[in-house]
Formats: C-alpha cells, structure tokens, sequence
C-alpha cells in the first residue's frame, strides 16, 4: 500500500472543506451559528410596543422584551471507505484537489446539510428553559394544492405578510418538480407580469419577493406528494459543531488498508414558527 504523506493528507482534507458549501444550496440563506456540547440553546428577541411619554421626569414602566428559546442537539453523519492494498493508484488519484473523489465528498457533505435544514422546515421544535416544549408549525401555515402556481404563491406571501414577516430575505424551498408547474403558469413567463425573463435560462430565478431554490433532496413523503417551503432567512437556525472533519489513516487491523472518513456533525431548528409556511403539492 502507498503511503500518504502529511501534507498530501493535509492539502486534501483542506480543500475537501473549503469547498463542501459549494455542493450545498441552502446553507448560505440561512442563519448559521457554531454549537458546542450535545444541545445548544438560542435566544431570540420578538418586537413589542413602544410606550409613549406623556409626562416630564415620570417613572418608566420597564417591560421585557418577548423572548423565545429553542434548543438543537448536533447529529454527526459519516462516509467512511477502505482502499485495499490492490488499491494503490485509485487511492492516489482520489486524494488529489478537485479530484472526482474530492468533489463526490464535497457533494455528499453538502447535501447532508441541505437535509438537515428540510427537514426541519417543517418538524417539531423544542423550546423553553430546558428545550423539552414541543413547538409545531402553525396550522394556518401548513397548507396544500394540486400544484404549485402564482395563486398559492400569493396565498404564502399573505400568510407570511400578516405576520410582519420582513419581504428582504425570503427564500422559497421546492422540489424539481414544482419547477415546471411555475414555467407553465402564465404570470411567471409573461413579461408583461414580471421584469425577470425566467425562461431565459429556462428557470426561476426570483419571483414574487421570493429567492427560489430547486432541489432534488425533497421527497415525496407517505401520502406520494412533495412540500415547497416558503420561509424567512432570520425563522431557521442551523448549527455546525465544527468544520467537516477528513481523516486519512492507515488500519493494521484492516490488512493495513488506508481508510478515509467524511464527517459532518450539526443541526438545525425552526425559531420563528410564523416565518415558515409549508405547502403540499401532487407529484405528477
């Protein structure tokens, strides 16, 4: 078996991290926070009402800041692989920079992390001072159509608007699927409903104040159908416990086979119930 020098190991494990965010397109329209130890709790601040000062010199009348705390517990996932003896020189083809190798593993981690936060568009919540209260999406924010179009659309940007959701930084989560139910209805293609010519790239790019990302990480769930999220960059957390860990090591046990591991720890949590809404579709 070759033997893999430090720096070798050390350039790829490098790059291996550097770029996994890339392959991942969620995480940078999120709120993105280190945690430590198995649960981490965040704080969130609401607005309230300002009081008016009706008289000189009076006494305040000190209120709290509505406050809000949910909890995350980090989950580590894994890609661990063994290459043999016999595997000399797909093993030093793989741990090269830019190898297919290093972008199959960027992919990977990538996507992981994507999964974390689609899951937790819609899962139960844990909030309070010890994070055991359940917190669940609203049930005026879980709603469902045949398929996806500018009326629905409308219907999540009111929900999202009657709860004082900011219009910067909305972001709108779907399957592929629902990619060609929207350049089949007539206000996303027509420029005389939008500036945005969406069919010139032959996808949809922003549309009714929101950022639109297509992903084939949705599946269908139990009843065959898919969800859109529609959701506010500030209403979901995720949490990374540390950079992907790449560890190259040779196992005597293992016939002295070179074993490489991909290790991704973190999670992610909704804080803002009212800044999710969930739409279920019909898969075609």
């Amino acid at each position: 078996m070759a033997q893999i020098d430090t720096f070798r190991k050390k350039a790829f494990a490098d790059f291996v991290r550097l770029r996994y965010q890339e392959f991942g397109k969620l995480q940078g329209f999120f709120q993105r926070e280190t945690i430590t130890g198995n649960k981490q709790f965040f704080d969130f601040y609401d607005s309230s009402d300002m009081q008016e000062r009706t008289q000189r010199a009076s006494e305040y009348n000190y209120t709290e800041m509505p406050r809000k705390r949910r909890v995350i517990s980090p989950r580590k996932f894994v890609h661990p692989e063994l290459f043999d003896e016999d595997d000399d020189i797909r093993l030093m083809s793989a741990l090269v920079p830019d190898s297919s190798y290093a972008r199959g593993l960027e992919a990977s981690m990538g996507r992981q992390v994507d999964d974390l936060i689609i899951e937790a568009f819609g899962a139960t919540a844990y909030e309070g001072e010890d994070g055991t209260t359940a917190a669940t999406l609203p049930a005026a924010h879980d709603i469902s159509q045949a398929a996806l179009d500018t009326d629905i659309i409308r219907t999540a940007q009111n929900l999202l608007d009657d709860d004082d959701v900011p219009m910067e930084g909305r972001v709108a989560v779907a399957p592929m699927d629902a990619k060609e139910d929207l350049l089949a209805d007539t206000e996303v293609i027509n420029a005389d409903f939008n500036t945005i010519r969406t069919l010139v790239g032959g996808t949809v790019d922003t549309w009714m104040g929101f950022t639109w990302i297509f992903t084939t990480r949705i599946t269908a769930h139990a009843s065959g159908k898919k969800y859109v999220y529609f959701a506010h960059r500030d209403a979901m957390v995720l949490g990374m416990a540390r950079d992907p860990v790449i560890k190259i090591d040779v196992i005597p046990e293992r016939d002295h086979a070179t074993q490489v591991v991909a290790k991704v720890t973190g999670a992610a949590t909704r804080v803002q119930d009212n800044g999710v809404v969930r739409l279920e579709i019909d898969v075609v």
